[in-house]
């Protein structure tokens, strides 16, 4: 009888040693692998932000190629330098080439050292004087400020030369241009005259 028991009480330790050992062993939740619910939510913030952020680019380099002002640049050239000339009256230089646009100190005169005409306005590059023609200024002449000067010439403009008594010889436009290359360096006098803003009368004078 008392084996029995015995028997028995060994049986139940036996089954509750395997008990034991089979939790033992169970496998264990892994939570490094299992992201947390505030790590997933801060990646998708993080996701989110960054799509805001390339969404916003886009936006911006669209608008810059849509902006009229970006696409319409335009460089200052060298003849948008030139101060335009639009007071009616006279306008005088001195064609001296080797003085480079200087004054000429003991006659206090403007010269030049390039003409040419383009788009329909005669641009001179240099010093230059102006005469409003009234009687009252007897004739006295005042620089101009600038370098450079552009004059808006009048469809019926006349190129010309005159010196003296002799009758004037009439250019056309080239003809004009070629001649005032030749007398580039000659002292001649460039005279220019305007009216109702526009250039009326281009005179190379001896």
């Amino acid at each position: 009888m008392k084996n029995k028991k015995i028997i028995k009480v060994l049986s139940m330790f036996t089954l509750l040693a395997a008990f034991a050992a089979c939790s033992n062993n169970a496998p264990k939740t892994n939570q490094a692998s299992t992201p947390s619910v505030e790590n997933v939510s801060s990646d998708v913030s993080t996701e989110d932000s960054k799509a805001d952020e390339k969404s916003i680019e886009s936006n911006n380099m669209s608008t810059e190629s849509s902006d009229p002002k970006a696409s319409n640049k335009v460089e200052v050239t060298e003849d948008e330098k030139a101060v335009e000339q639009v007071n009616d009256g006279s306008y005088i230089t001195n064609m001296l080439l080797s003085k480079k646009g200087e004054r000429i100190e003991d006659i206090d005169a403007g010269t030049t050292y390039q003409i040419a005409i383009e788009d329909g306005n005669l641009i001179v590059k240099g010093t230059m004087d102006y005469s409003d023609g009234k009687e009252d200024s007897n004739g006295q002449t005042n620089p101009i400020e600038g370098n450079e000067h552009s004059f808006k010439l009048a469809d019926d403009v006349i190129f010309q030369a005159v010196g003296g008594t002799a009758k004037a010889k009439m250019f056309t436009q080239e003809e004009f241009l070629k001649y005032a290359k030749e007398v580039e360096d000659s002292g001649l006098a460039l005279i220019i005259k305007v009216e109702n803003g526009l250039v009326t009368t281009v005179s190379i004078s001896s």
